[in-house]
C-alpha cells in the first residue's frame, strides 16, 4: 500500500535540497551545517532527519562529539531519483 504522506514529504523543495546536499557532501555534513546549506531552520532539519532515518535513508556516524550524517544505499537511490527530476524539471 502506497503511504502518499511519505511521497508527499520525499518530493517536498527542502526534503529534496537536503536529499541533494547530502548526497553533494557524501557523509561530510552534521544537521546545523545542513540547515545552513539548506537555509532551513535547525529543527526543521532535525525533524526530517528523524523521518529519513526511520525510512532507513540515512543513516548517522558519531565523530568525537559530532553525527555526521550519510546516506544508506537506498538514501543514495533515492537522493538520484530526485536529482534526475528536479534536472527535469528545470530544463521544461
Amino acid at each position: 500500500m502506497i503511504d502518499y504522506r511519505v511521497i508527499g514529504f520525499l518530493l517536498s523543495r527542502k526534503t529534496m535540497e537536503m536529499l541533494g546536499v547530502l548526497y553533494k557532501e557524501d557523509g561530510k555534513v552534521y544537521a546545523s551545517k545542513l540547515a545552513k546549506l539548506t537555509d532551513t531552520t535547525y529543527s526543521h532539519v532535525v525533524r526530517s532527519l528523524k523521518k529519513l532515518q526511520k525510512l532507513n535513508l540515512i543513516k548517522t556516524v558519531p565523530i568525537g562529539r559530532i553525527n555526521m550524517i550519510k546516506l544508506t544505499e537506498k538514501g543514495k537511490k533515492i537522493a538520484e531519483i530526485c536529482h534526475r527530476l528536479l534536472t527535469e524539471i528545470k530544463n521544461l
